[in-house]
């Protein structure tokens, strides 16, 4: 166990000196089962990047882990792990509310999402006084003396002020970079460039067959944007511009002593959306409903030529506000989906409603960045399609099933696309979690629906072959649905029978 070792690398007691010793707990416990094929690359690229860290980083793990206890659990381990290392912590966050995890699993991983303060205000504190000097803020600005929370990248501190010199004293927030965050993010992503070649070149047996190299660089690139934090102050500003016309939303605004190593923004006082479970049913479902819209109907059901998404939408960044509002935090990493985007994901669903696998695998090839086998995409749509004869919803979580098998087959999709995938997986677990029994799936269906009645007045004098709609389906899709529905449905319910003699077959 790692209580019992320093994990210094020039050491022979070194544990993580060869790539073949594996960690004190077995990774593979992030996978849900359907991702099996996946837990010895997890494993391997685990053992891998310990291994690579610097001295001083492993001695800081090796402190954490003997803190734990000799009597932790594996998953307390691995949580404690995963706070030593950003791009490791960002990944806990992301699948803290999957639903396919152990739900004990679940449970320490939901600890990453908002961390009680590990680093105190003394340490930020150089860092906030040469900003606001440079800045000439003035000295009645108070800092408090202990920090509120801390993220995978910052710590954030309270702050008092006056507006005016006649004024109340006003509260924020500063999110300040942690101390060595940037060297540590460095370090950490080059060996996951050196990675990404390891896993391409081992090839490991069973693992579905992926382009390491391109995940990863993605992945870097994403993350290189969570230490920037003028380019989250910008986001920000968009996203209270965006949002301005909702009244059940609210964007934190900017302070005027913003640096790019500070983001000063007012204070929101709530609670975690997964932490209201003292209100009513109704109430519940209102604010997952809420939660949807804003984060994904609002991005997908859009007629603008581009739209921006929050890209992180873990329970930590959404709150309940006490005035009753969801206020949406941290919008340090945002994706992009243009008109062309979402019409190939509409094409996607089109085709499924039609039983076309092919026109499927064309729409799946429309969204990736480089040629792709249609053969192994219409096998891919083909699975998808046999889900929804056993009775799956048409929705975000098996779209997501689906471009997943066609990435396991060799698809490479944008970076802005893995974030929308990301983004939809961290908020179905969110929402599953906000309301008992509620479903990302079935609210996005709803939401879908409205747009679609809402666009029917201006079908009237639309040509046939526009898409210029919230939902992008053209009059002409609509059309061809209505010519073929007599055939889809037979041929749905003669492979539905199909399904259901294979598989009572005692021959199987």
């Amino acid at each position: 166990m790692w209580g019992e070792t320093d994990l210094d690398p020039h050491t022979s007691s070194n544990p993580m000196k060869t790539d073949k010793t594996p960690p004190p707990f077995d990774p593979g416990i992030l996978l849900p089962e359907r991702h099996a094929a996946y837990r010895p690359v997890l494993r391997e690229a685990l053992v891998y990047f310990l291994g690579r860290l610097a001295p001083d980083r492993l001695r800081e793990i090796a402190a954490a882990q003997r803190a734990l206890g000799a009597g932790a659990d594996p998953a307390a381990r691995l949580v404690a792990l995963m706070r030593c290392c950003p791009t490791l912590h960002k990944l806990g966050q992301v699948v803290a509310r999957h639903r396919g995890l152990d739900a004990e699993v679940r449970t320490h991983l939901q600890q990453l999402e908002s961390c009680d303060p590990a680093h105190s205000v003394d340490e930020v504190r150089p860092v906030i006084d040469a900003d606001f000097t440079r800045l000439g803020v003035a000295e009645d600005l108070r800092i408090a003396g202990r920090a509120l929370a801390e993220a995978s990248v910052s710590v954030i501190v309270p702050v008092t002020w006056h507006r005016t010199p006649s004024g109340p004293r006003q509260e924020g927030v500063l999110k300040v970079l942690k101390p060595g965050i940037e060297q540590k993010l460095e370090e950490e992503l080059a060996i996951l460039a050196d990675l990404a070649d390891h896993l391409d070149d081992l090839g490991i047996e069973g693992a579905p067959p992926l382009d390491y190299r391109e995940t990863f660089d993605t992945v870097r690139e994403l993350l290189l944007r969570e230490v920037k934090l003028d380019i989250e102050q910008r986001n920000i500003t968009d996203a209270v511009a965006r949002y301005a016309p909702r009244r059940d939303v609210w964007i934190p605004r900017l302070l005027p002593f913003c640096t790019p190593r500070i983001t000063a923004m007012e204070r929101i006082y709530g609670r975690q959306v997964t932490a209201v479970t003292d209100l009513p049913r109704w109430r519940l479902e209102g604010l997952a409903r809420i939660i949807v819209d804003a984060m994904v109907a609002d991005t997908v059901f859009s007629r603008a030529e581009t739209t921006v998404f929050h890209a992180d939408p873990h329970a930590g960044n959404l709150f309940a506000t006490d005035e009753g509002k969801l206020a949406i935090l941290d919008w340090s990493l945002t994706g992009r989906l243009s008109k062309a985007d979402r019409v190939s994901v509409t094409s996607i669903l089109l085709s499924a409603v039609q039983l076309d696998a092919r026109g499927m695998a064309r729409a799946i090839g429309d969204l990736a960045r480089s040629r792709v086998d249609e053969s192994l995409l219409t096998a891919a749509a083909e699975s998808a399609l046999a889900e929804l004869r056993r009775g799956r919803l048409m929705g975000p979580a098996w779209l997501v099933r689906l471009l997943d098998r066609a990435a396991e087959s060799g698809t490479a999709f944008s970076g802005d696309l893995l974030l929308f995938r990301k983004m939809l997986l961290t908020l179905g677990g969110v929402i599953a979690d906000v309301c008992e029994g509620a479903s990302l799936d079935a609210i996005l269906t709803a939401s879908g629906l409205h747009a679609f009645l809402k666009d029917w007045p201006n079908r009237l004098w639309t040509p046939i072959d526009s898409r210029d709609f919230a939902t992008h389906v053209s009059n002409g899709d609509l059309m061809r649905l209505c010519l073929t529905a007599p055939f889809v449905a037979g041929s749905y319910w003669l492979r539905a029978w199909r399904d259901w003699t294979l598989a009572a077959s005692p021959l199987r």
